[in-house]
């Protein structure tokens, strides 16, 4: 199982990072993914290039088999910067 939890990335090094982590992953391993979305609230990077949308996150994981991806409000109470609603996307995929 590889977990990328706001792995806040410029695209060109974002790429490489999810190519590599599918890579690692054995038959039947699973990458697990929550960013914050384009449209986020609250914490995160102020940049939007160093955000996601579903289609971004779908077209990084192409080779994977989706079992879930959703976008969705939460709450965080995580520190200063980490606080009140967040607007997040949740991926799971497994490798064939």
């Amino acid at each position: 199982m590889v977990v990328l939890i706001f792995l806040h990335l410029p695209n060109e090094l974002r790429e490489k990072v999810f190519k590599d982590s599918i890579n690692s992953l054995k038959r039947k391993g699973i990458l697990l993914v929550e960013a914050f979305q384009i449209n986020n609230s609250s914490g995160g990077p102020q940049s939007l290039d160093l955000l996601y949308s579903e289609n971004d996150v779908l077209s990084l994981v192409k080779d994977l088999r989706t079992e879930k991806i959703e976008a969705k409000s939460i709450e965080l109470d995580e520190g200063a910067y980490h606080k009140g609603n967040a607007d997040v996307i949740r991926y799971v995929g497994v490798k064939s």
